[in-house]
């Protein structure tokens, strides 16, 4: 995986999103496909009821590791991940629009390497 460019997540942040929330997100929740034993998956983020929202941040044990512009009216969410060594990750979200912030229900994946 690339470093994260921490100025670019910033700027991203500071956009004020253009939208037609008249509430703060619903909330979302994420899951993994595939990597549990290469350390490289996917991380996704469905969100199926409420508000909608226009980006999402994804941290990793606490540390932001993506932001996601999202169409308004979108419902998904996709980041890759790669690389990660055998350990315990535990992945945390908040979802973004005009009226506030919504935090994602955590997901821990657990990575046994096999390389």
């Amino acid at each position: 995986m690339l470093p994260i460019d921490q100025s670019l997540n910033a700027a991203l942040d500071a956009l004020v999103p253009f939208d037609d929330a008249t509430a703060a997100p619903g909330r979302g929740m994420l899951s993994q496909r595939g990597g549990t034993r290469d350390g490289d998956y996917v991380i996704t983020m469905n969100l199926r009821n409420g508000e909608n929202a226009t980006r999402l941040r994804l941290f990793e044990n606490g540390v932001l590791i993506a932001t996601v512009p999202l169409t308004y009216g979108g419902t998904a969410a996709q980041v890759a991940v790669a690389g990660r060594p055998t350990g315990r990750y535990v992945y945390t979200g908040e979802l973004v629009n005009s009226q506030g912030t919504t935090a994602v229900k955590p997901l821990t994946v657990k990575v046994k390497t096999m390389r």
